[in-house]
């Protein structure tokens, strides 16, 4: 019971000094000296807890660490009596955040090693983030659908039109004309019935392509040509001028005449 309760710390975690000789030369394993302390440091805990949430099973990772990290301040508090001691003068020597001397340069080995995680894991997110709003809201907007509703009610007989075909490519698609156009018990045209080139096809309205030119611009298309190219009535008739039949001759000048028994 000396022992436990000599064990007192002060304001930073470190035993005190003239407590501290006892169980660092409790055992010559620096291993089994981390472990007491470390065992020591959770009965302590689980001491001051009032509630039932206490510490139990194997050590962990980060008690040993800790009780490592108590060892090492012990021994410096021991070996270097102030800060102006002649043996840290030459070396570069600053404290962590938990009073342990380390030697380095604190701005590569302690900054970089948490602060540039932090950066470079809120970079990461900055980028996932902008290409997710990326896909979802710009290129979206770059996606040109067809006004299907717009040349749905545009479809009429004699119209032609491309197929669907799911496994076929787009250059591929027959072609086919419709024929019949079968409303829905709605009044709202639902089927059309397609002549192909070999065959006769239902297919849903939603499943063929017009064309850019349809039937009845076609139809408006070769009447004005017929009205443009329309012969006028004054031109005589080219049987007036030339005669029924013109004899053939040949080189010797001598007129062919037409067996009458071949029926020619």
């Amino acid at each position: 019971m000396t022992k436990v309760g000599s064990l007192e710390q002060d304001g930073k975690g470190v035993p005190r000094d003239h407590d501290s000789e006892w169980y660092c030369k409790y055992f010559s394993s620096y291993l089994k000296i981390t472990r007491m302390v470390a065992w020591i440091k959770r009965f302590i805990y689980n001491c001051k807890k009032t509630n039932h949430v206490k510490l139990t099973g194997e050590l962990t990772a980060l008690e040993i660490h800790a009780a490592e990290k108590n060892l090492l301040k012990l021994v410096q508090r021991e070996s270097f009596t102030s800060k102006e001691d002649k043996r840290l003068a030459a070396l570069d020597v600053y404290e962590d955040e938990q009073d342990v001397k380390e030697i380095g340069t604190p701005d590569f080995d302690v900054v970089d090693n948490t602060r540039l995680n932090k950066r470079l894991k809120h970079r990461q997110k900055l980028i996932a983030d902008l290409r997710a709003r990326f896909r979802s809201e710009y290129l979206g907007l770059l996606i040109q659908r067809p006004q299907h509703k717009k040349w749905i009610s545009q479809i009429s007989i004699g119209d032609i039109v491309l197929i669907w075909c799911d496994n076929v490519k787009r250059m591929d698609w027959p072609l086919g004309r419709v024929i019949e156009i079968i409303p829905g018990k709605d009044n709202v045209n639902r089927l059309v019935r397609l002549q192909t080139a070999s065959s006769q096809l239902l297919r849903p309205i939603q499943r063929i392509f017009p064309l850019e030119v349809s039937s009845s611009w076609c139809k408006s298309f070769v009447s004005d040509v017929s009205c443009a190219f329309k012969m006028p009535d004054n031109i005589p008739s080219p049987s007036s001028e030339v005669p029924d039949s013109v004899p053939y001759k040949t080189s010797r000048g001598r007129v062919i005449k037409v067996p009458q028994r071949l029926d020619l």
